[in-house]
């Protein structure tokens, strides 16, 4: 799709984007526990920065879409030796780790541009959500246990890492009667650019999307249809099946039908 479409796609559909917007914000603190709880190898690892970093690393790949096990085996050790250039300290200067890759990298942008390029089965998305990852943990954890001893990456240096669930949402929200949908691959650095224009510094509650998507669709790929999905519902470790956790849902999903 092109920015001139997206952009006029959105102008017809942003109350109902709004409105999904507001829903999100509403209940950010759910989001948050999930994100706690997959991040939680991180919230107790007492190992160096190097051991952290390593961690993320392995679980961005492992992410849906990730199950190659030798592409993703020769990746991580492609990465670990990389990293072991640096020292066993429990934090590390952002510019140490940057130096690792044996390229000129000053920003995350930088980074995230190389390792998307150069990083065996390392593509977008898994390369946003590793970046990703290492920001929650300066943002989240005590500053002991933190990576970085500089840590001063602006938000906007970030990426949504988009996958087939938040693109069919958002193709539900803004492109529901157009004859073009958005592409979780040709679109990647368009739906970025846009959101961020659109919601600034709160761009990255498109991310949100994936989990309440997770819960709201069946099938893959682009057959999913919006409905609840109790059989999701019922064998997520990271979302306890309450009534309220239940209606938060069908409320999610009677605003995305814009009923």
């Amino acid at each position: 799709m092109t920015e001139n479409s997206l952009r006029e796609n959105y102008r017809r559909n942003e109350k109902h984007f709004l409105r999904i917007i507001e829903f999100v914000k509403n209940n950010k603190e759910v989001k948050q526990g999930i994100d706690r709880f997959f991040n939680s190898a991180l919230l107790i690892c007492k190992s160096n920065a190097k051991e952290k970093v390593r961690i993320l690393y392995i679980q961005a790949i492992s992410a849906a879409g990730g199950s190659n096990l030798t592409r993703n085996g020769k990746s991580c050790k492609e990465f670990s030796t990389k990293i072991d250039k640096l020292g066993d300290e429990q934090q590390i200067e952002l510019k140490d780790f940057f130096r690792c890759f044996e390229t000129e990298i000053n920003s995350f942008t930088d980074l995230f541009k190389h390792i998307s390029h150069n990083n065996l089965n390392f593509g977008p998305k898994k390369a946003a959500l590793f970046l990703n990852k290492m920001d929650w943990v300066q943002r989240n954890i005590d500053s002991g246990q933190q990576i970085f001893k500089d840590y001063n990456i602006d938000v906007m240096d970030l990426m949504i890492p988009i996958d087939n669930v938040i693109i069919r949402i958002l193709n539900e929200i803004i492109c529901i009667n157009c004859n073009e949908q958005l592409d979780q691959y040709r679109d990647f650095a368009i739906i970025n650019q846009f959101f961020k224009e659109k919601l600034g510094s709160k761009f990255m509650l498109i991310e949100d999307l994936w989990f309440w998507g997770y819960f709201s669709t069946k099938g893959n790929g682009n057959n999913r249809i919006i409905e609840f999905n109790e059989d999701k519902f019922y064998t997520a470790e990271f979302l306890k099946p309450t009534v309220e956790n239940r209606n938060r849902i069908s409320e999610f999903i009677k605003i995305l039908k814009n009923d």
